[in-house]
């Protein structure tokens, strides 16, 4: 009777865990516009220095990242990244990133309840945990700072019980430092006349 019921058990335990490996990324509701299709660059050489970053759960070294969307974003002639000690440039952009995970709150409770009723709730318990990314860019010229921005980004990836740990933070980290990244772009192409405006002969 007792090898019955373990067999039983191992049987359902394999049937649920089959159907419980998937994950979702909650995909954020921040929108970033169309880039100014067609716009040259403008003729500004900018240095971009990251000047600290605390990074945790998977996240790592934002700052490539960023210097290939300023590239990209054809705002700036040139973007260097990381700035020599002989390096000219009219604008030094300095920026400070930090990422993070967090588990579901209520993680535990509801690992309790699936191993309490064993497994049977699993196709139907989720995990909402939070890839969490921040960012803050500051703009000076001459010594003198003319902008500052700042951002934040919060992914929700919904997990099931046996999702692949190691393929979901990939992805939750790459969403979050993309999103971010998206946002501090937008705010900077926003002040597109206004860099415009700025002398040009390298600092």
């Amino acid at each position: 009777m007792t090898r019955t019921r373990g067999l039983l058990l191992a049987v359902v335990a394999v049937l649920t865990l089959s159907g419980c490996s998937g994950y979702k990324v909650v995909k954020s509701d921040f929108v970033a516009p169309a880039s100014a299709s067609g716009a040259a660059p403008l003729p500004l050489i900018a240095g971009l220095k990251v000047s600290g970053q605390t990074l945790t759960g998977g996240f790592s070294d934002m700052g490539p990242a960023f210097a290939s969307r300023l590239t990209n974003a054809g705002l700036f002639k040139i973007v260097y990244y990381p700035v020599r000690s002989d390096d000219k440039f009219d604008v030094s952009i300095e920026a400070n990133f930090s990422g993070s995970f967090v588990a579901d709150s209520a993680t535990f409770a509801k690992a309790f309840l699936t191993g309490f009723l064993l497994l049977l709730p699993s196709p139907f318990v989720e995990y909402e945990h939070h890839y969490k990314a921040t960012g803050a860019v500051s703009v000076t010229q001459g010594g003198q700072q003319l902008k500052s921005y700042s951002a934040e980004s919060d992914i929700v990836v919904a997990v099931e019980l046996a999702a692949p740990a190691t393929e979901v933070q990939g992805k939750g980290v790459a969403a979050a430092t993309n999103d971010l990244m998206d946002r501090l772009i937008t705010q900077l192409n926003n002040d597109r006349a206004f860099f415009a405006g700025l002398r040009v002969g390298s600092q």
